[in-house]
Formats: structure tokens, sequence, C-alpha cells
């Protein structure tokens, strides 16, 4: 049988990397919520000509071993000026126009953010595509599930067909048994035969099949967070540490006591696999109460960044204490007859930005309303004990 059948053509690899060109090493890492992932497609091209090249000496040699049956069928005396030919004279896959690559290939993300489609060219050693549908979350970076279903970069086999038809041709000359002297009985020389020209052919046709191997892989996207926290002065710290409530716990606040809002990046939100933080852009702590008279108790405070982890009000000079750190409470808050009541618990509301566009947190003034892991990072409660006014001697900040 004429040679064809399938070829093994190598196979496709698929590599993702993040934002800041950092390859991701395996299902489990992962690049941040909504951060684009450049996936990068590799179609082994040497593989590919190395199959074009096994074809090719398939196709040629049998097309050699056909050409030398021919002559051999004609190398009786009775034949003379035997051509074999072959046409074309040696065939090359690769540049043959009946060799057809696939006219549509593509690479496809699907998972639980958005599906995107990509064409990828065959012919391309490496091509590369922005993937920007990560919107939904898979993990925290601390291990918890978000969502099931993985996201996953894939693209299909593909084959090129490779037909072929090589046509084997012979002219010849038959000539009849040369004929005798008959004055000497010596055979008569060679061109006083006989001879009638003639033609045979024969062609060698089949199809090889190129099977290129697809790949897909598969990532994770993790949320960003942080955690919202209260904090008192070292003054008023030093404070409740002696003062007549021995059981108050850490978010006991007096009203007009300077409220501090931090924001707190811990170990836990470091990704898992790149060490790094996440990145926030700005941040933002807000308090919507009603006070005694029913009058809004309402300040906005927008947080600067105090060290690598840590995101706090800004500084701001008071009269006879110096630069000080802002904090999210206001002077109406410890007002005795229209601020916060002893006794009632109220809460301060964190809202972050995060790098890609990502917020977590709570809209101002939505109270009810958040996004990101865990209510608690982003809605830190506190409660009034008893107001400012008891402690005798201290100036408050508050009254500036």
């Amino acid at each position: 049988p004429d040679p064809g059948g399938p070829v093994d053509g190598g196979s496709m690899k698929i590599r993702i990397y993040d934002t800041e060109e950092r390859l991701l090493v395996g299902p489990t890492d992962g690049v941040w919520e909504r951060e684009p992932a450049r996936i990068e497609v590799t179609i082994d091209q040497a593989r590919i000509r190395q199959a074009f090249a096994q074809i090719d000496a398939a196709i040629n040699q049998a097309v050699q071993e056909a050409l030398a049956a021919l002559q051999n069928r004609y190398d009786g005396p009775e034949y003379r000026n035997v051509v074999v030919t072959a046409s074309p004279p040696s065939w090359s896959a690769e540049t043959s126009p009946m060799t057809v690559w696939p006219t549509a290939l593509y690479l496809r993300v699907s998972g639980p953010g958005t599906e995107q489609t990509f064409p990828l060219q065959p012919k391309q050693q490496v091509q590369s595509q922005q993937y920007t549908g990560t919107v939904v979350p898979t993990m925290t970076t601390w291990g918890s599930t978000l969502d099931s279903e993985d996201y996953q970069a894939a693209a299909e086999d593909f084959e090129i067909t490779v037909p072929y038809v090589v046509q084997l041709d012979v002219t010849y000359e038959r000539c009849e048994a040369p004929g005798v002297d008959p004055d000497t009985g010596d055979p008569l020389p060679d061109e006083e035969r006989s001879c009638t020209p003639g033609t045979d052919g024969d062609s060698l046709s089949g199809t090889f099949t190129i099977t290129v191997q697809g790949d897909a892989a598969r990532f994770e996207v993790y949320e960003p967070n942080a955690r919202g926290l209260l904090a008192h002065t070292a003054e008023w710290a030093e404070y409740h540490a002696r003062d007549r409530y021995p059981d108050s716990k850490p978010n006991d606040f007096y009203a007009g006591e300077r409220i501090l809002a931090r924001l707190q990046l811990e170990d836990r939100h470091k990704h898992p696999h790149s060490g790094k933080y996440p990145r926030i852009v700005s941040a933002a702590a807000w308090i919507r109460e009603t006070g005694r008279a029913s009058d809004p108790l309402v300040s906005t405070l927008f947080l600067q960044q105090q060290t690598s982890t840590q995101w706090g009000g800004p500084k701001q000079q008071v009269e006879k204490l110096g630069l000080r750190e802002a904090g999210v409470d206001t002077p109406l808050m410890g007002d005795k007859q229209r601020g916060f009541a002893k006794d009632e618990s109220y809460s301060v509301q964190f809202m972050v930005q995060f790098g890609f566009g990502v917020r977590k947190g709570f809209v101002e003034p939505d109270k009810t309303a958040y996004s990101g892991h865990e209510r608690k990072d982003y809605q830190v409660p506190f409660t009034i004990i008893a107001n400012a006014w008891e402690r005798q001697g201290i100036r408050n900040h508050t009254t500036q």
C-alpha cells in the first residue's frame, strides 16, 4: 500500500503570567482579582517541520522503490531508450499546495469569571493573549475556597492534512528480435531492427495527518483583603488602663475620645506564591450614626500609608498637643447632649480600593452591603462606656 496515516506533530504548551511577568507555577498559583493574565501559547514549529520531513522521507522512498520497479520491468533485451520519471521529482509536504492547515484554531479561557476566546495562528511559534475576565475570585490568600470552579486556559488538538499524488511515467522502445544476415548467419545491427515506441505509467497517492496535541492550564484568582482596626491614642490607652471601668474591652471608647482608624495588612493577606501583599490604592474609614438628640453623626477619614503594611489617619497639628494622627471622630460625637450615648454600640466602616480597580468593604453610606471575605474586617463595632468630660483636667483634641 502507498504510505500514509497519522504522524506525531508534538504538543502545544500554555504558560500563564501575571502583570509583573511572574510565571504561574501550577494550578494553585494565580493572579489577583481583576488582574489581567498574559496567556502564552507555544506551538513547536520545529517538531512540525520534523513531521513534514518524516512524511517527505516516506513518500520519496516509496517513489524511488516504484521507479526502480518500473525500471526493472523494462530491463529486458527487447527494450531500449527506457526513461523512468517521477512528477514531481521529490515531494515537499511543507510547501505543497495540497497541504491543508486548520482554518480556525482557538485559545479558550473559562471559569467563574468572564469567558473569552482568542484566535491562534497554527504556523506561529509563540503568541500571547491578555485575559481580562478575572472578575470572580476563587480563593482567599489564606486558603478558603470562594468558588469551586477553577479558571482554565485551553487549546484543543489540531490536525494538518497532507495528501500527496506522485505520477510515474515510462517511455521506451520495444524492438523485435534481431534478424540474421542470410549470407553470413550473423545477427543484424540494432539500427536495422524494427522498434515501436511505447509508454507506461503508475502513480502513488495517499494522505498523512499530522496531529498537534493541545494543552490546558488551570489557575486561581485570589481575593485581596485587609483588616480594619480601631485604636486609642497613647494618652487615652494609659487612661483606660486606670479608669473606673476595669472590665472595658479594647474597642470601648469615651464619647469625645479620639478614635484612630487603621487599616492593616497581615501575613495572611500575602499572595501564597509570590509572597507579596495586595496593592492598596486608597482607603477610607467612615461613621454614619444618630446622636442622642437625633443629630446625624457623620464623618469620613481618608487614610494615608504609614508603613508598608499599615494605613492610618493623616497627621494634623493640634494646639498644645503637637503633631497628632487624625481620628474618624468629630467634636459633635463627644457632645454630652447630642453625641454618642453611654452604653450604646456604633461602628466604623472601611472602604479599600485595591489594585486593578477592586473595592472591598462598605461603600458610604450603606452599612449593610459589603464586598470582601469577612464582614468583621471592614466593619468594626465599638461601645461608648462614658463621656470624655469624666476625665478631669484633660484637654480633648476634638474641641479644637
